[in-house]
């Protein structure tokens, strides 16, 4: 009995002590600062100004594409945040395996449409002037960085009116991990469109580019469409069956980035039909058997111009095709200053030479004055349209301009005030050969070394050079 209880005492006494290491175990974990949860290598925004107050995936950046190369550039990271003013701003870190690296603004400038550019530091922390949502990029190898207001979103495109103005999306509440944007009764016809910050196609850094546009692939069925969200993807492609009135909706989370919904809400009638092609024809410009044709309109199915010579005093009309079918034209009532309504009437000139001929057949007017052609974009430095120092002489045979010119695209179109974008109407000159856009998509670029240029365009033979 003496042996059992001797042992039972034992037992009991181990009992305790373990109990008592484990007391202790639990009191020193306790003590001890938690570890930090490991994050993958990458590039991540951090800072209480934002919803990303510890590193994770919802801050991590991607990497960024050049918009100058079309490809992902070295170094270069972007991300849309939602920032407030209030708070400690943010900063970046670069994680890569065990090694944190954190940066901040060393220089910062502001230019007039509020965008921060500076340089990289490893101190200090960036911050917003304004609640908002920004568009955020750095780029290590250049050590540069910059920070593009995002509050305005709106959609572009032939299949909304035209690729020159934004129909702008109304904003809704901002927070710091959402946001959206929605506008009703917005009419999309068959075309291509966009989405983009309010005119804004990309930021331009001193090397590199980054764009501010979404394209990708428009799906779904009717009366429910949405798209990808590519940053600087394709047109989306809106069909003829697609045709319809929509309110379009974007919205915004720090854990998924970019949506869109595009719920029609009523159809639309038919677009008119217009003639897809048109000539003039006449001893004014040429002989009453042979047609010559004009050049259509990017997005204008219903505009025709050509800028060719008339002989005075001789006829001139229009036909679609090269039969007397009655849809031939002349004009009704001149309406002064060379517009003239559309009618039976053979037209004609008091002056032989160039003329610029318009016909718009949704008005039923036609145009008849005297061409005028510029230069326009890098080559001249700048892409204001008719800029009187880039006008090209009128000459016989050919419309000549000599210039200095900037290293650049060479940029060339005809103006009238029925166009309201130049490059609806733009040309290129390629193997001595005058090309015309018209109703297709972009041309090849030209580039232009500086220096002194002569131009010189022949629209009577469709011959073009550039020299030296």
């Amino acid at each position: 009995m003496k042996k059992s209880k001797f042992r039972s005492l034992m037992n009991l006494s181990w009992l305790i002590l373990l109990a008592l290491m484990i007391t202790i175990t639990s009191c020193n974990d306790d003590d001890d600062d938690p570890k930090p949860t490991p994050v993958e290598d990458g590039t991540y925004v951090l800072g209480n100004s934002t919803s990303y107050t510890e590193l994770g995936i919802n801050g991590k950046m991607e990497n960024g594409e050049d918009d100058v190369t079309e490809a992902l550039r070295d170094g270069m990271f972007v991300k849309y945040i939602s920032v407030s003013a209030a708070g400690d701003g943010f900063n970046v870190v670069i994680v890569t395996g065990a090694v944190e690296t954190t940066y901040g603004p060393a220089t910062n400038v502001v230019d007039d449409a509020l965008i921060q550019r500076g340089t990289l530091g490893t101190s200090g922390v960036f911050t917003v002037p304004t609640d908002g949502l920004y568009y955020f990029c750095i780029d290590v190898s250049s050590n540069t960085y910059f920070i593009a207001p995002a509050m305005n979103w709106g959609i572009i495109g032939m299949a909304v009116g035209d690729w020159g103005s934004d129909i702008v999306l109304t904003p809704g509440t901002w927070s710091k991990d959402a946001m959206s944007w929605e506008t009703a009764d917005i009419e999309m016809r068959e075309g291509e469109f966009k989405f983009r910050q309010v005119g804004s196609w990309k930021v331009v850094m001193d090397d590199y580019a980054a764009n501010t546009n979404f394209g990708g692939v428009l799906s779904g069925t009717l009366p429910n469409l949405t798209t990808t969200m590519v940053n600087g993807g394709g047109n989306y492609a809106l069909t003829l069956a697609q045709e319809g009135m929509y309110t379009v909706a974007l919205a915004w989370t720090d854990e998924a980035g970019f949506s869109s919904a595009l719920t029609k809400t009523a159809d639309v009638e038919p677009p008119p039909e217009y003639f897809e092609e048109l000539f003039m024809i006449g001893v004014g410009v040429s002989d009453w058997d042979t047609n010559l044709p004009m050049v259509a309109v990017y997005g204008n199915p219903q505009l025709f111009w050509k800028i060719v010579w008339i002989t005075e005093e001789l006829e001139f009309k229009f036909r679609p095709d090269d039969t007397w079918g009655g849809d031939e034209f002349g004009f009704d009532t001149d309406l002064g200053g060379g517009e003239y309504t559309i009618g039976e009437t053979n037209l004609t000139v008091t002056t032989t030479g160039y003329y610029m001929v318009v016909v718009d057949l949704e008005e039923e007017k036609i145009s008849v004055v005297d061409p005028t052609v510029y230069l326009i974009g890098d080559c001249v430095g700048g892409w204001d349209q008719a800029v009187a120092g880039n006008i090209f002489t009128v000459g016989d045979p050919n419309l000549t301009i000599t210039k200095d010119l900037l290293d650049g695209e060479l940029r060339m179109y005809a103006a009238h005030p029925y166009f309201a974008d130049w490059w609806h109407v733009e040309f290129m000159i390629f193997d001595s050969v005058i090309e015309f856009r018209a109703d297709g998509g972009d041309q090849e670029r030209i580039d232009i070394t500086a220096g002194s240029h002569t131009i010189e365009l022949n629209f009577i033979t469709g011959a073009g050079s550039i020299t030296p």
